[in-house]
């Protein structure tokens, strides 16, 4: 296991930390590498997520003190965390709550890491906000985002040309608006050297603990994951995800063969077929199709399988082999194949984690 701080600590498995502990009590001899406090600043905005600053929050404060009361031993805070906001001001998270910060972005303390949390922040770009933030990543601040943080990370402009993750169902909002970011929504956590984005809310711990393991060492975010009971060893956010169909864009010829297609996956039809239903060549009709749904007729009835087959393993008791020819595939093995490879579990797997049995078809 490679240690993020490419061997300036010592590295060391989950489950040797408690020995390894009672080992460097007693030892005089062994020099271990000691980080340095870094200051982590979260820039609020109102309708922040609670649950995402409090996890990002908790878990920086956590690294050197909580295991260490776990064993009844002297913390040693690795990081300082505090909330901040633009003007310095409280804000309002996500349901009302008031909180107050402990001063502006301006405040004369650069923090050594800052992280832009979840919020309703899809809004105009704050020109302020993206002023700040050129300004201390040029002064070698690591900057962060949780979730749709990254809407503001990518208004500020730094992550033109690199790559970006965010919540899986923002993907084609922001790829629309920002085409000259990479966006990569299957990922957890994304690494750009300084510049750092993690998936939807829950990754907000997924990102603490990358961070923690990259400042302070592998062991230290293992201990923190195991104070906290997390589970930092997540990629993708593929299982979690839900395909998301263009269905608004005022095109009735369209929409009435997406509703069409719903309710007859099951048939047999090709792309010519779908095409000369509505009177179209096949090249009008793959080329308006694409331009309203922003897929290919092929890639859409893919998908549409898919998210059919995934609602039937949550709610029914049918094989796999039958919910294959449900939504109009013959061999199970093969559609099993690119179940797993689409969503990072295989079909049973997938039933296993998310079966609901709440209705039946």
């Amino acid at each position: 296991m490679k240690c993020w701080c490419e061997g300036y600590c010592i590295n060391i498995t989950p489950f040797a930390i408690v020995a390894y502990d009672k080992i460097m009590a007693k030892s005089d001899s062994v020099t271990v590498f000691k980080p340095k406090l870094r200051k982590v600043a979260l820039v609020l905005e109102d309708g922040f997520a609670l649950s995402t600053v409090g996890m990002v929050y908790d878990a920086f404060a956590m690294a050197g003190v909580g295991w260490n009361m776990i064993l009844n031993k002297p913390v040693d805070a690795l990081f300082a965390p505090k909330l901040v906001s633009v003007t310095g001001g409280s804000v309002k998270a996500f349901g009302g709550m008031e909180v107050s910060v402990s001063g502006s972005i301006h405040d004369d303390n650069p923090e050594t890491i800052i992280i832009m949390p979840s919020a309703q922040s899809l809004g105009p770009e704050v020109t302020e906000l993206s002023q700040w933030l050129r300004k201390r990543h040029a002064e070698n601040a690591d900057i962060a985002s949780t979730c749709v943080g990254a809407f503001r990370l990518a208004a500020s402009g730094l992550l033109d040309g690199l790559t970006a993750t965010t919540h899986w169902a923002y993907a084609e909002r922001f790829k629309d608006r920002f085409p000259d970011v990479t966006l990569l929504p299957a990922r957890m956590v994304l690494d750009n050297g300084n510049l750092f984005c993690s998936g939807g809310m829950a990754a907000a711990a997924d990102l603490s603990l990358f961070l923690i393991a990259k400042y302070a060492g592998h062991a230290e975010s293992t201990r923190v994951a195991r104070s906290m009971l997390l589970d930092g060893d997540r990629e993708s956010q593929s299982i979690y995800a839900k395909h998301l169909f263009r269905k608004v864009h005022g095109d009735h010829t369209i929409l009435e063969l997406q509703d069409w297609l719903e309710s007859h996956l099951a048939e047999q039809f090709t792309v010519d077929d779908l095409a000369n239903r509505l009177g179209l060549t096949l090249r009008t009709f793959q080329r308006r199709f694409k331009s309203l749904t922003g897929e290919t007729p092929r890639t859409y009835i893919q998908n549409l399988r898919l998210e059919y087959a995934k609602e039937m393993l949550e709610t029914t008791v049918w094989s796999f082999e039958e919910i294959t020819a449900r939504v109009g595939y013959f061999d199970a093995n093969s559609f099993g194949k690119f179940f797993k490879k689409t969503t990072g579990l295989s079909p049973g797997a997938y039933r296993n984690r998310y079966k609901a049995l709440t209705r039946e078809w």
